[in-house]
């Protein structure tokens, strides 16, 4: 049997010894044996120490906001910056393709505790469970990764940031507390550990940097994408300042474990929970916000499991979904049945992915519904509300004077910034404009330094991409969007379910009659990319768009409704008639009389829609009161009725007060 053999068999003959041995225990307590029982009582401590010598520490070590702009990314700027990540990364293994499931703190954090993309329990939209009204529960079968860990015999804790969008138990899930993040003597009697160490990353207060270890923003290039000016020339270079802050710190963390000589039995994973600040990083499914640096040190005891040599690098696909079964993998745990992810690393570690899956919801008070699919060379994006703006005011990220600034050079930029291939042209984003609901980009980035990805991505489109023929194209385009389609339908994604249509807990996203997300993705897919469909069921089935529209919003099932009235809103979408607006102005669910009222304030029909709004503004529900302030904001209507511009005064809500805020600015009223 071969080493490696050995090793992965050693925790589970342990474990069953140990099984014996309780068992054992049992039988002496019944006997009253104490010379027994003592000998029992020592076998039994020595069994359990070795037990747990056989399993690794876990530390993860993990930043915000960070983009992988490290010296051992080949990042230039910081190439003799960062010197304890690299030497994690000289030590361990880097991976050049590792993705978030979303470009957002709260979504991408909920994914990973659970092994679950959060767009299949709900936990998708940004911060969703900030209030009682919309808190969201787990289902009863769901068990944290730190749970699962706890009840194997693992010392757990998280020092800083958890953000879970969802309700959870803080002692279940974490049963020791980390002093300090440097403070490891008490762990030392406490192993096996699995812990979290948050880093403030790209959010780093850079001021007190000494100025000679500060990046000169007079030195550095911005990326093509923005305007090349001083603020940004300042903000790329905090970036770069802010991961110098946390590669200290790292250094720290990395001291600390070896004084205790804990760095013999722990594996540490350095990461970051999405891309930077930048505009078309936070927030946006392209690469910038999805892509983050992945580094793991494994342990010279565990070195069967390293997947390459020391300071290699891989360029396999990893999703944020793989982290929990890789933890269990590594522990040699079971991984439950409801986790997605594959394994990347340990003694079972799955087949490579072909693709990972990322999601956009509602962040902030905007709403963007998209779904992303990353090959390695290519990103597909379907884009489910083409009828919004793709870039649009959002308090939090307007609070970054880069996307102010980029705001003013909006057009331009944009257009230099993005190369589709698609066959379906990208038109502006400003309002009233429609932006395409699909869009395919090569994304190949040849392992290069993160910010300079829009200047390789230039050149590569130029020499490579002109060389693809249109059937080339079309061919690639169906194939990431069959994946999509795929993934969507398998995991029962949550896409179509709008947020304040009815409940969001799991089990409503499970029941096909309630939510029939093949017909769902369907009657969508017909109407915005103009695909004819054959498997349509006979409640909306249909041989044109005119009779298929009609046909969803006289739907006995809201979602289908809803979403036939939001299709109208498309730039392929059929114009609905004014009659049947008026009568959706009445229906039975609230989100479909929004959209309504909107589709006919952009026909120039105010009365009869306004005085539905008005009433949605000065509703209870955050979230109709949201939808209601939107439409305002889109249509100008605060322009058309005094009444209107009375309401968004006296806002309140969290989100809608934001957009509330943001009209009163923008129209100086």
């Amino acid at each position: 049997m071969s080493q490696a053999s050995v090793e992965s068999v050693i925790p589970s003959i342990a474990i069953s010894a140990r099984t014996v041995l309780l068992q054992f225990h049992s039988f002496l307590l019944e006997r009253r044996d104490h010379v027994v029982y003592n000998i029992f009582i020592i076998v039994f401590a020595t069994q359990t120490s070795l037990l747990q010598a056989q399993k690794p520490n876990i530390l993860w070590i993990y930043a915000e906001d960070t983009s992988p702009c490290m010296g051992c990314y080949g990042d230039k700027t910081n190439a003799k910056a960062t010197p304890n990540i690299d030497s994690i990364a000289a030590a361990g293994v880097r991976f050049d393709r590792a993705y978030v499931p979303a470009p957002v703190c709260s979504a991408t954090r909920s994914a990973l505790i659970v092994g679950q993309s959060a767009i299949r329990f709900g936990a998708h939209q940004h911060r969703s469970s900030r209030n009682q009204e919309t808190r969201l529960f787990l289902p009863q079968e769901y068990i944290l990764l730190p749970e699962i860990l706890v009840e194997n015999g693992y010392t757990t804790f998280n020092h800083g940031k958890a953000d879970y969008n969802f309700i959870w138990d803080m002692a279940k899930t974490y049963n020791y507390k980390l002093k300090k993040r440097t403070d490891f003597s008490e762990l030392v009697h406490k192993q096996p550990f699995f812990g979290q160490i948050q880093l403030r990353g790209g959010k780093n207060n850079t001021d007190y940097l000494n100025k000679s270890v500060r990046v000169d923003s007079n030195k550095i290039s911005v990326p093509a994408d923005y305007p090349d000016n001083e603020i940004f020339r300042k903000i790329v270079a905090q970036h770069y300042d802010a991961i110098r802050v946390d590669d200290k710190i790292i250094g720290q963390i990395l001291q600390a474990l070896e004084q205790t000589g804990l760095h013999q039995n722990t594996i540490v994973v350095y990461f970051s929970d999405h891309g930077g600040s930048l505009p078309r990083g936070k927030s946006y499914i392209y690469d910038s916000g999805t892509r983050v640096p992945l580094i793991v040190y494994i342990p010279e005891k565990w070195k069967s499991w390293r997947p390459t040599q020391p300071s290699k690098s891989l360029d396999r696909l990893v999703s944020f979904v793989d982290f929990a079964p890789t933890v269990l993998n590594l522990a040699g745990l079971k991984i439950p049945d409801y986790m997605q992810g594959i394994p990347f690393l340990g003694p079972d570690s799955g087949k490579e992915r072909d693709y990972v899956f990322t999601f956009r919801g509602r962040r902030g008070e905007r709403y963007n519904i998209m779904r992303g699919v990353r090959s390695k060379n290519f990103l597909y994006i379907r884009n489910f509300t083409p009828h919004e703006p793709l870039f649009e005011h959002n308090g939090y990220s307007f609070g970054i004077p880069s996307y102010t600034d980029w705001a003013k050079n909006y057009l331009k930029s944009f257009y230099d910034s993005h190369h589709a291939i698609s066959s379906i042209p990208i038109s502006t984003d400003s309002k009233n404009t429609l932006s395409s609901p699909e869009f395919l980009f090569y994304a190949h980035e040849e392992n290069g330094p993160f910010l300079e990805e829009s200047n390789k991505r230039k050149k590569i489109i130029s020499s490579d991409v002109s060389k693809l023929k249109q059937s080339e194209i079309s061919f690639l385009k169906s194939q990431h969007k069959k994946a999509l389609k795929n993934h969507i339908i398998a995991t029962k994604d949550s896409v179509f379910y709008a947020e304040g249509l009815g409940s969001r807990n799991y089990w409503s996203f499970q029941n096909e009659q309630a939510y029939p997300i093949k017909d769902l993705y369907e009657l969508i897919d017909f109407i915005q990319c103009n695909e004819k469909k054959k498997t349509l069921t006979d409640e909306i089935a249909s041989t044109n768009s005119q009779n298929f529209m009609q046909q969803s919003i006289i739907s006995q099932n809201p979602i289908i409704r809803y979403w036939g009235t939001l299709c109208s809103l498309s730039k392929a979408g059929v114009n609905l008639p004014d009659k049947a607006l008026f009568k959706l102005l009445k229906d039975p669910e609230p989100l479909v009389q929004i959209i309504a009222a909107r589709a006919l304030t952009r026909k120039g029909i105010f009365e009869s829609p306004i005085k539905l709004l008005k009433k949605h503004l000065n509703s209870h529900d955050e979230i109709l009161q949201l939808c209601a302030i939107l439409t305002v904001d889109y249509q100008m209507l605060e322009k058309k009725d005094g009444e209107i511009l009375a309401c968004i005064k006296t806002i309140d809500k969290y989100y809608a007060k934001r957009v509330a805020d943001w009209i009163l600015i923008d129209r100086k009223l």
